[in-house]
């Protein structure tokens, strides 16, 4: 859970505005994924482990698609894993069950068959540290902005530490929150705009979207995804 002001680290919080927008949000889950350099085909065999666990080995079912399902099956067997899915056509996403222990993906390779795909890991820490800059994931949790962010995806700055699945506080640029109308479909959280209707008359409602948002247009961040046009999003406005 988030720590006292300065407890873990030697960062200290000298002075900060009272009346600063604060909020919480949820830490984007600490995950790995595991990305295939072609479809698997036929005879083809795929080992892995993660935190030196293995899976048992996996043997190529009818499609590549079957393939992937099975693997992830394998995966969801292993102890240190919360979650696995196909997150796309090649890769699978896999969550760790402990946030705060190390998560290595190891020893990935496919034998066999005409040919073997190759296989890459990559692991997504996002924890968070106390006076750190984070952004806003797509559906609306927090993870750490890197040095070369813009700035328009940057909401402002955590006041804890965390990682993933834990909640931080986090001292906003915007200065509130509101509902407000998704004015297209599929928006995602991060910097919203005023649509080209900016106020339904019928709802009562602001309407904002996703697109093409610059610094001379923005009108603050969507702290939530919509699905459809129409859905409400809390908004943090500048």
């Amino acid at each position: 859970m988030p720590e006292p002001f300065g407890k873990v680290t030697k960062t200290k919080i000298l002075k900060s505005e009272m009346g600063k927008l604060h909020q919480e949000f949820s830490v984007d889950d600490l995950k790995a994924t595991i990305t295939f350099g072609s479809d698997l085909v036929t005879a083809n065999v795929v080992n892995g482990a993660v935190n030196g666990v293995a899976i048992a080995p996996v043997t190529f079912v009818d499609t590549h698609a079957n393939m992937m399902a099975a693997i992830v099956a394998a995966l969801l067997l292993l102890p240190n894993v919360a979650s696995a899915s196909v997150t796309s056509a090649r890769v699978i996403t896999v969550l760790a069950l402990d946030p705060e222990a190390p998560f290595l993906l190891a020893g990935w390779v496919t034998t066999a068959g005409a040919g073997q795909a190759t296989i890459t890991t990559a692991t997504d820490t996002n924890n968070i540290y106390q006076s750190a800059s984070v952004k806003l994931t797509s559906d609306g949790k927090v993870e750490p902005a890197g040095a070369a962010e813009s700035p328009l995806n940057v909401i402002g700055m955590s006041i804890h530490n965390g990682v993933g699945g834990n909640l931080v506080t986090v001292m906003m640029k915007a200065a509130a929150i509101i509902w407000a109308e998704a004015g297209t479909a599929s928006l995602v959280a991060g910097p919203v705009k005023l649509h080209t209707t900016p106020y339904n008359v019928i709802t009562g409602y602001v309407s904002v979207d996703d697109a093409s948002v610059t610094a001379s247009n923005i009108y603050g961040w969507a702290l939530d995804s919509a699905a459809s046009a129409g859905d409400l999003v809390r908004v943090a406005i500048l």
